[in-house]
């Protein structure tokens, strides 16, 4: 008999990606292979007015068609805020929660293998699933050269920055989670502050890969704005840990990509400067804005 597993994901304003996300879930091995009495799925739209949300009439309308999802909602807005009401909103048969984004397409295997390392792996509170850009999927000739740089860059990432697990995907021990919950503000970021709190407790999975789309330049903009005044308000200096010193070699496409990433990094400085809030007021969604037809 399996143990119960609670899946919780946050979504504010993603009507679109929220559904892609979710069909990516109940097709993973962790749901499938359990029966209906030992998983639940709860999804917590966030930051809604009115019942006539659009995010939340389309999750609605998946809960009629997939056994064993629950949809709750609460004004308050935030990731942590949203992450913290799944918590205790869960079923006490769970010992643990799978965290992901509203816009992660997650692999079959890759929910049951973060699961697997945070129950096997001795003084582990957290484990995080290996993140990786969709650009991966597309044909290298297919790419922007700002999504192609995006894409190396993430790569030599993840050789220097050991055991640092993404908010996009993450497991946490139901009941340590209970007693440590995320700060209610935006102004923090759940990873920065799962990572340099709980340092020593947590664990990447290799193996486990999920997949989560990149903003496009502008909507990069005001992203970095609000990692700006985040790592701001946790006294970070920078996000990820700095390289060995070896130079990358990039591509003339990779190059391209390089000077728009520095010029956006160099825009969003000012603009925080400017306003500490223009990371929040610009973005339709927590990672990505929702395209209108």
């Amino acid at each position: 008999m399996a143990d119960f597993l609670t899946i919780g994901i946050p979504v504010w304003n993603d009507p679109e990606s929220i559904v892609r996300s979710i069909t990516s879930i109940v097709h993973s091995t962790a749901w499938v292979e359990r029966k209906p009495s030992e998983r639940e799925l709860i999804v917590c739209v966030n930051g809604i007015n009115n019942n006539k949300d659009e995010t939340l009439a389309v999750v609605r309308r998946l809960s009629k068609v997939t056994p064993q999802l629950r949809v709750i909602s609460t004004k308050a807005k935030g990731q942590n805020v949203a992450s913290n009401f799944i918590a205790k909103k869960s079923n006490p048969r769970s010992k643990i929660i799978f965290f992901c984004d509203a816009d992660v397409l997650v692999k079959r295997n890759t929910i049951q293998r973060v699961v697997s390392a945070l129950k096997t792996r001795e003084g582990v509170k957290f484990a995080g699933a290996m993140v990786t850009p969709a650009t991966a999927l597309v044909p290298e000739k297919n790419r922007s050269s700002f999504k192609s740089y995006f894409l190396k860059r993430h790569k030599e990432r993840v050789k220097t920055r050991g055991d640092f697990i993404s908010g996009a995907g993450w497991a946490v021990d139901r009941e340590f989670f209970l007693n440590n919950p995320l700060p209610p503000t935006s102004k923090i970021a759940n990873d920065l502050y799962i990572n340099t709190k709980f340092k020593g407790k947590i664990v990447l999975v290799h193996n486990a890969e999920l997949f989560y789309l990149l903003p496009s330049p502008k909507d990069r903009l005001f992203q970095k704005a609000r990692y700006l005044v985040q790592e701001k308000a946790q006294g970070l200096k920078k996000q990820a840990q700095k390289s060995s010193g070896v130079r990358v070699k990039l591509t003339p496409k990779e190059r391209r990509g390089f000077i728009i990433n520095k010029a956006i990094d160099k825009l969003a400085k000012g603009l925080v400067t400017v306003n500490p809030r223009i990371g929040w007021m610009n973005l339709s969604s927590t990672k990505l804005k929702t395209r209108r037809r």
